[in-house]
């Protein structure tokens, strides 16, 4: 009992948004009741530091301060097109789903934390988590003769979506010394089992920004010698694999088909309707949520053989169901995030090159599949670029305080000047 009595609201929001991200894949229901309490406790810690004036003092959210703000001026952005959806009540849920609840990690994370042992075990966390699941998809790949698995899931490019971008990120806190040796041995383990996840789902897609990954992370090249052996025994490891298995080589072959491949061609048939639909509600679009129904209704093809029920793109669905102006808070949100990370990077900033990587990630999946309403994709989105940013702030505030210790006292000056 003494062990939770000195537990704080904080503390408890920061274990509770963990153990969701750990559970949403394994058990969809138990991660929604752990986010829901989550929430509870976020906003008891928020009603406490309210009360007690210690948000305005508080420096991990100042860090995260310019970042919700342009959450806000997006969702801003999108709340004209509620108003032209046939179901108004439906898209108001489905933009406060989307554009909010799933990127309340955001909001948990900067107000709540405290440490940055606890920011190691919420990556720790997820990461094990995410281990559970590749080893899954690959087991049903492999052993189960399950042409698409998809692990704890039922879609397996959710699987694809959340490993591309999860690989990248711990490319980072293996290569950096910030991080503690065990975290970083946690994501060399990670790494390999997510590569076999990865291969398990059969997404081309996945595959590509594999391939991406050496070049992302190059400048770890230079620091490190073994980094350009390790890329080379993965890169034979996976060449070998591919050579002795000919259902992966005509996988890897059909990524260009665009005629006999449905899955290919049918994307650029729904594309074809998407543009048909902008063209028709081109300011607004035809409201959040709403783009099945419609499509369905009026812009469905004949040519769409796999009856695909969403644009399999980001970009062009946000645009169908908010017209410009969302597409607009769309760049205006995920652009300012990848701009700022990037200029960071080129400081030397590693906690900024984590958000550099998950969103770039993030957003080039997201070319070839509807991600944005995946919940989640977008809430380990979401975790990451709060982890990142409360890391940063503590790292800031650390060095502070240290500059602070060692400063000399006007007493010590005075000593000093009489030696």
């Amino acid at each position: 009992m003494n062990f939770f009595k000195t537990k704080t609201t904080e503390s408890y929001a920061i274990f509770f948004v963990g153990a969701a991200l750990f559970m949403q894949r394994i058990s969809m229901g138990a991660g929604n009741v752990l986010y829901g309490l989550a929430i509870l406790f976020f906003l008891i810690s928020l009603y406490k530091q309210y009360k007690n004036h210690t948000l305005r003092d508080n420096f991990v959210i100042k860090k995260a301060l310019p970042y919700l703000k342009i959450l806000g001026i997006a969702i801003l952005l999108i709340v004209p097109s509620v108003f032209v959806s046939e179901h108004l009540g439906k898209s108001f849920k489905a933009l406060l789903e989307i554009w909010l609840y799933r990127a309340l990690p955001l909001f948990i994370i900067p107000f709540c934390a405290k440490s940055k042992k606890q920011m190691f075990w919420l990556l720790g966390a997820v990461f094990i988590s995410l281990n559970l699941d590749s080893l899954l998809a690959f087991y049903q790949h492999v052993f189960l003769k399950n042409p698409r698995p998809s692990g704890f899931s039922n879609n397996p490019l959710n699987l694809a979506a959340i490993l591309a971008m999860t690989i990248p990120v711990q490319v980072i806190i293996m290569a950096e010394t910030i991080f503690p040796m065990g975290l970083r041995k946690l994501a060399v383990v990670s790494i390999f089992t997510n590569i076999l996840g990865l291969f398990g789902g059969q997404s081309r897609g996945s595959w590509l920004l594999l391939a991406f990954t050496p070049f992302f992370s190059f400048k770890y090249w230079r620091k490190n010698k073994y980094f350009p052996i390790a890329y080379l025994v993965i890169a034979a490891i996976i060449g070998a694999y591919v050579a002795s298995s000919p259902s992966m080589q005509q996988r890897i072959i059909s990524t260009t088909n665009m005629t006999t491949d449905r899955s290919n061609a049918d994307r650029i048939v729904v594309w074809e309707s998407a543009a048909m639909m902008i063209h028709d509600y081109p300011l607004l679009g035809v409201g959040p949520g709403e783009f099945t129904e419609i499509y369905k209704a009026h812009y469905e093809l004949p040519e769409n053989t796999q009856r695909m029920v969403h644009t399999h793109n980001n970009f062009i669905q946000v645009t169908t169901e908010s017209g410009v102006i969302g597409l607009l808070a769309f760049l205006i949100l995920f652009g300012y995030i990848e701009v700022r990370a990037l200029k960071d990077t080129f400081k030397g900033n590693p906690y900024a090159y984590m958000r550099l990587a998950a969103t770039t990630f993030y957003l080039l999946f997201g070319l070839i599949d509807y991600t944005f309403d995946a919940s989640a994709i977008m809430k380990l989105y979401w975790y990451y670029i709060a982890i990142s940013l409360s890391l940063e702030a503590l790292a800031e505030d650390n060095s502070v305080a240290e500059i602070a210790e060692n400063k000399p006292s006007k007493s010590d000056d005075r000593v000093l000047e009489k030696a």
